[in-house]
C-alpha cells in the first residue's frame, strides 16, 4: 500500500491516463520531495493532507479534472500557478480564479457542463473535417482514373 513507501523522496505518475481521486493516505509520504500527476484524468479536490508533505519542494498536478480549492498551508503556498493550470475546476491562489464564496467550488456545474460541450464540439469538428478530406481524396482519385480510361480509349 501507499503507507509502506514511507521513504519515498520522488513520484512521478504523469501521462498515464490515471483516473478517479488520490488517495489522502498521500499525505503519509513525509519524506517525499517532488511529485507529478499532471496529464491524467485525476477529479475531485486535492486532499487536504498534501499540505502536510512539508518537505515536498516541487509539485505539478496540471492538466487533470481537479474541482475546489486549492489546499493552503505550509509549502502549498509556494508552489506557482503552472503546478496547478489546465484545471478549470480550481480556484484559490495562486490561481487567479477566486472562489466565489468560503464553502464554494469553482466552476458552478453550467461552467462544466459548457467545458464538456465545446470539447464535445470541437471533436465532431475535428471528425466533420477528417470526413471531407476522405470525401475529397476518392472524389480525386475516381476522377482521375475517369481521365485515363478516357485517354486510352480515345
Amino acid at each position: 500500500t501507499i503507507r509502506s513507501l514511507v521513504s519515498l523522496h520522488g513520484l512521478n505518475m504523469s501521462y498515464n491516463n490515471f483516473m478517479g481521486r488520490i488517495p489522502s493516505e498521500l499525505g503519509n509520504l513525509t519524506r517525499l520531495e517532488s511529485m507529478d500527476l499532471s496529464w491524467n484524468h485525476l477529479s475531485g479536490k486535492i486532499p487536504q493532507q498534501l499540505t502536510s508533505l512539508t518537505s515536498l519542494s516541487w509539485l505539478n498536478l496540471s492538466y487533470n479534472n481537479w474541482t475546489g480549492r486549492i489546499p493552503q498551508g505550509n509549502q502549498f503556498l509556494s508552489f506557482p500557478n503552472t503546478s496547478f493550470e489546465g484545471n478549470t475546476g480550481l480556484c484559490r491562489n495562486p490561481l487567479s480564479t477566486q472562489c466565489d464564496s468560503p464553502g464554494s467550488t469553482a466552476p458552478t456545474i453550467s461552467q462544466e457542463h459548457s467545458d464538456a460541450f465545446a470539447t464535445w464540439k470541437d471533436g465532431l469538428a475535428s471528425i466533420s473535417v477528417l470526413v471531407c478530406d476522405i470525401v475529397m481524396q476518392i472524389t480525386c482519385t475516381c476522377s482521375r482514373q475517369t481521365r485515363q480510361i478516357k485517354t486510352i480509349l480515345f
